[in-house]
């Protein structure tokens, strides 16, 4: 799937390239491309471009403008959503150990993957997924 969102990344970048004025739809493609392999940076210079090359009027215009916001509505999402993975593990009072709240590391796992669809969560995440779904045979693989 990777390979899928760089190969848009590319496409609409030379489309981008060879149009003579800016090209709305192509950025707005080329920044949903680049959230989902995690890219959020680009993704939000590509939504802040879009939105200035759709400041025109017309029902075109107003569509890229509402792609664009929702293109930077999604980044935020997903950065709220990392900032849940990182948070749902806390170190344990003087133990040496951390505890991991497997509900909120699925649930934040979830929502990544949502949006990020090429990107994995790592296998903490993912045998925390398979907890939560109350998989344990699927988890010891992944916790070895």
């Amino acid at each position: 799937a990777r390979a899928y969102y760089r190969r848009a990344q590319r496409d609409c970048g030379e489309a981008i390239a060879t149009c003579p004025e800016p090209y709305a739809r192509a950025l707005l493609r080329r920044g949903v491309s680049r959230l989902a392999v995690g890219d959020a940076a680009g993704a939000q210079r590509d939504a802040a471009a879009a939105l200035e090359a759709a400041a025109g009027d017309g029902s075109k215009k107003a569509s890229e403008r509402r792609d664009a916001a929702q293109l930077d509505r999604d980044r935020v999402f997903l950065a709220s959503a990392i900032r849940d993975l990182g948070a749902a593990a806390r170190p344990l009072d003087g133990a040496g150990g951390i505890a991991i709240n497997v509900k909120a590391v699925a649930d934040a796992r979830a929502r990544v993957a949502s949006l990020q669809p090429a990107a994995g969560t790592g296998t903490l995440a993912e045998a925390c997924a398979c907890l939560a779904e109350g998989d344990g045979e699927r988890a010891g693989p992944l916790l070895d």
